[in-house]
């Protein structure tokens, strides 16, 4: 039969997929503590919808129960009774599907402390305490790091995925400055850089 073979892979896409969209808020407060310093703590979060993740519809079954979670007759799992269990459909190896059905979401807190000097020389320190949690981070099929994968675990219970991002930074220190250089008063956008120029 046409197309009847265990190494035949199918890839198929969600008819009429999900929009996905953004949700982004925060708020901040500033204040001049000192003549020349003044800090900024601020919240910054947002949401995603509808984001994509790539399903293979053709797994094996699950054989038990282990702890609340599914468990796969297969090499190393708990549940191994020394056979493994067969794809749902035989006669093919993979089908795949890409859909628009995960959430992320991220928080941060945010301080930062600007300090001016009376010569002109600007400096900036912004630490940042930050958490990204999504059910997928591979992008559009991709696996550009190399802790993830773009599948889903399990193709009927996304939740399983939900945990921090591949690309979450807990902790984050920036600092920058600039001053004004000789010619400022002509070229009042040229600055030269200490760090990271922020004039």
């Amino acid at each position: 039969v046409l197309f009847r073979s265990s190494n035949v892979q199918i890839d198929i896409t969600e008819w009429n997929p999900h929009q996905p969209y953004a949700m982004q808020y925060n708020l901040t407060m500033q204040r001049q503590v000192l003549p020349n310093v003044s800090i900024m703590l601020g919240y910054l979060g947002s949401q995603n919808r509808n984001n994509a993740r790539n399903v293979n519809w053709n797994t094996s079954v699950p054989t038990a129960i282990v702890n609340g979670d599914k468990c796969w007759s297969v090499a190393g799992s708990p549940c191994f009774n020394g056979t493994t269990t067969p794809r749902r459909n035989p006669n093919f190896s993979a089908v795949l599907q890409r859909e628009f059905d995960t959430n992320s979401n991220y928080n941060s807190l945010q301080f930062q402390v600007m300090r001016r000097s009376d010569k002109g020389l600007t400096m900036n320190f912004v630490y940042q305490l930050s958490k990204t949690m999504d059910e997928i981070s591979g992008l559009g099929g991709s696996t550009d790091f190399e802790n993830i994968t773009s599948f889903a675990m399990d193709p009927e219970d996304r939740g399983r995925d939900y945990s921090r991002a591949a690309f979450d930074i807990r902790n984050y220190l920036t600092v920058n400055g600039s001053y004004p250089s000789r010619g400022g008063a002509r070229h009042p956008g040229v600055c030269r850089p200490v760090g990271l120029c922020a004039a």
